[in-house]
């Protein structure tokens, strides 16, 4: 039955308080309500672990003394920034064009349906220089990672959050990852994220 999991949750969770401020929303139907947790819960979770996920994979295969470098100048948020462009979880989404428009000599008629390669924009050389390589000094907000305008992620500052404490507690741990193995992503098109990531851990000291 739909809505059976939203009428059996703990009354001191998450689910259970939206559930109860239902009550002052009667006009919002149990399978519209259950219907936008689902995408919430399912959103917050899926993308943010495949963020995190990501991040951890290009720091392990590449320069692990980032985190360290980024917080030391200050510029721990242009690290976040640039973790989002290369390795965010959303690689594309879809837009309805609201007026005949016409990009890079591409007429779009009104009504079309626009597939968006968000993994390509963020990669764009003539926006990002050097775009595949994570840089300190590079300008921030440019990137596509949780979308843009009226439609962007809403969950894009608990992400950012996210990732900040997740760059500061490996910081702070003082530990090291040696790759053992190939890392392997999932066989998805458009929300990437790792399957398997091997690696052994390693104590930096002090």
């Amino acid at each position: 039955m739909v809505g059976t999991w939203l009428d059996t949750a703990d009354e001191g969770g998450f689910v259970g308080a939206v559930r109860a401020a239902r009550a002052h929303t009667p006009e919002v139907s149990q399978a519209v309500l259950a219907n936008s947790l689902r995408a919430v819960l399912h959103a917050g979770y899926e993308s943010v672990s495949r963020l995190l996920g990501n991040a951890l994979a290009r720091l392990v295969t590449g320069d692990q003394t980032l985190p360290e470098r980024a917080a030391a100048g200050g510029r721990l948020d242009t690290l976040v920034d640039e973790l989002l462009r290369l390795e965010g979880p959303v690689q594309a989404d879809a837009r309805v064009c609201v007026r005949d428009s016409e990009v890079a000599g591409q007429r779009i008629g009104r009504g079309q349906v626009l597939v968006l390669l968000l993994g390509a924009a963020n990669r764009d050389p003539d926006v990002f220089p050097d775009p595949d390589t994570v840089d300190l000094g590079r300008r921030r907000g440019q990137h596509l990672a949780f979308g843009r305008g009226a439609h962007a992620c809403l969950g894009a500052g608990l992400a950012t959050l996210q990732l900040r404490a997740v760059l500061a507690a490996l910081r702070e741990a003082r530990l090291g990852f040696v790759p053992s193995g190939t890392a392997e992503y999932e066989p998805t098109a458009t929300l990437r994220g790792l399957r398997t990531l091997p690696v052994r851990v390693r104590d930096t000291g002090p």
